[in-house]
């Protein structure tokens, strides 16, 4: 057995993370990507497995390669930020006590020093956040603000990570105000480091729509989410335009099998990055759609909509929850100014993509038979509403406590029909559909 492992790279789990042939450095390359990947997917014990192993590489460069210390201390940092985010707080404290230590016993000048210390302050807040304990978490945060400001000047990183996570802070206690200054601070470092309308810009702005409804300055928040969607739609034209120059070049290309796999893959996450754009953008409209609605402005939110709709027809498939979720809307928003066809209509389609999404017992599919419902009751179809409403009603009295609203409300839809049964049999339902 020892004779067959000779001249073969040492096999491990870690292994399946990523080629261990590779130079460490490419190593590393690789799995930035793959954290930022998994980050975007929320799956934080996988986030912690790259970290844990973005770790060692840095062990093996600095005790094997002499690297400097700093890019070890900073990856005990980011493991320590990894488990925070999976819960593990212990085990955060101690990865960020062990950097701390680290960096204490280094021999390194005192600029470096301080720009290692608005990691550890970052961190630190960081993991407060994820204990739950926000108010311990502003008193680092808030001095790693000034340090970045004094170190690395207005567009830092750093800084407009400080200000994002003191808006959170902000936010999740409910101080709204605080909450636009800091996601404005941070947006305005964002813009100074890359262009207004990139992605990491666009989401930040987003944000600061949000906390703006939130603090009921209803015009800047439309304002905002307006100009945020603009620059989606740009930068969705501008990945469309750069998509079809790459499929041109490659058609000349095609007699090199390397440059065309190396085509194909670009051509891949280019794909990917114009269906993230088309997700944000739907979202984005339909919270506007919502805000709109929500000032009495219903056919500007249909517009919206359609819109997000258009969007949805172009880059995602019809059977998405997103997709489902905006012709939901849409039917709603008809059923309200009074279009109960085209109501119908969205809704029957609705009905149709949840029973395959989800299955004919979900509480998703129960709400959209009570809708249903309700259209066939505007349009005076009431045997169908009673067909409708008794199927949703099955759906959700398999937890009659959490769904006693939505159960009498049913109930009282069934007794109308009733009512309008009586009415009919003595002859003076008009217009009446049985």
């Amino acid at each position: 057995q020892s004779g067959a492992m000779c001249g073969r790279p040492f096999a491990s789990v870690a292994s399946e993370l990523v080629d261990e042939s590779f130079h460490p450095l490419e190593q590393l390359e690789i799995l930035d990507v793959k954290v930022a990947d998994l980050q975007g997917l929320r799956d934080a014990d996988a986030v912690v497995e790259c970290r844990i192993k973005q770790l060692a590489l840095h062990r093996v460069l600095r005790y094997l390669y002499d690297f400097p210390l700093q890019p070890l201390i900073r990856a005990e940092v980011a493991l320590a930020e990894a488990y925070a985010m999976g819960g593990f707080h212990q085990q955060a404290r101690d990865h960020l006590d062990m950097a701390r230590e680290a960096s204490d016993g280094g021999i390194m000048d005192d600029t470096q020093c301080q720009m290692l210390h608005v990691d550890f302050l970052l961190s630190d807040g960081e993991i407060c956040i994820a204990e739950g304990r926000c108010d311990e978490a502003r008193k680092p945060l808030t001095e790693a603000v000034r340090r970045c400001r004094e170190m690395f000047g207005e567009a830092d990183a750093r800084g407009e990570r400080a200000h994002r996570l003191l808006g959170k802070v902000a936010r999740d206690l409910g101080q709204f105000p605080k909450a636009i200054t800091h996601f404005t601070a941070a947006h305005a470092a964002c813009c100074k480091r890359v262009h207004a309308d990139s992605l990491e810009a666009v989401k930040l702005q987003l944000q600061l729509a949000e906390m703006q409804h939130s603090a009921q300055s209803f015009t800047e928040a439309l304002r905002l989410q307006e100009e945020a969607i603009e620059n989606l739609e740009i930068a969705g034209t501008a990945a469309d335009l750069s998509d079809d120059v790459e499929i041109e070049g490659k058609e000349e290309k095609e007699d090199k099998d390397v440059k065309l796999k190396k085509g194909e893959k670009e051509e891949k996450e280019e794909k990917e990055r114009v269906v993230r754009l088309a997700r944000l953008r739907i979202d984005a409209m339909a919270r506007l759609a919502r805000w709109l609605d929500e000032q009495g402005r219903e056919h500007e939110a249909l517009t919206k909509l359609k819109s997000a709709e258009d969007t949805v027809k172009k880059a995602l498939k019809p059977d998405t929850p997103r997709a489902v979720d905006v012709k939901r809307d849409i039917a709603l928003l008809q059923l309200k100014l009074g279009e109960s066809d085209t109501a119908l209509e969205y809704l029957s389609e609705v009905h149709y993509l949840e029973l395959r999404l989800h299955g004919s017992r979900s509480l998703n599919v129960g709400r959209t038979l009570k809708a249903l419902g309700t259209v066939h009751m505007v349009r005076r179809h009431y045997a169908d509403a009673e067909h409708c409403l008794v199927q949703a009603l099955r759906i959700f009295e398999i937890d009659p406590v959490a769904n006693g609203l939505i159960i009498r409300d049913i109930h009282a839809k069934l007794d109308t029909i009733a009512a309008m049964h009586e009415v009919f049999a003595k002859g003076d339902g008009e217009g009446y559909t049985g």
